[in-house]
């Protein structure tokens, strides 16, 4: 079967074409990124965040199934629906003593936070 390639014609075509107009990637963004406040009081963030519902709850079914290979019993683990509040306010909801660890769950940024309460 003969490959089909490309007249010198056809190429110089394509590298014109390149060369007068602007490289992929470069150039002002016409969507700008604006930074979201999680303290902002507006009716946003107070919205239902349904993808970050979905992602507690696959971390607590994942979590629910290391925990019981490792303890040898099945765990109650539950996934609250997000809520968004000051730091203040939700430490003040947790009863001592806690357990409160900052972790990292890879390949997402940042921290995670992993509290047990007394009720355990």
């Amino acid at each position: 079967m003969p490959e089909a390639f490309l007249s010198q014609d056809e190429v110089d075509a394509l590298l014109d074409g390149v060369q007068g107009s602007e490289a992929p990637g470069e150039g002002v963004r016409a969507d700008p990124v604006q930074a979201y406040d999680l303290l902002r009081r507006d009716p946003l963030s107070r919205a239902p965040m349904p993808a970050l519902d979905a992602a507690h709850e696959r971390f607590a079914r994942n979590l629910a199934s290391a925990l019981s290979a490792f303890i040898g019993r099945p765990p109650a683990v539950t996934a609250h629906p997000a809520r968004v509040r000051p730091y203040a306010a939700f430490v003040d909801e947790v009863a001592a003593p806690a357990h409160f660890n900052l972790m990292q769950v890879t390949p997402l940024r940042g921290n995670a936070l992993l509290v047990c309460d007394p009720p355990l």
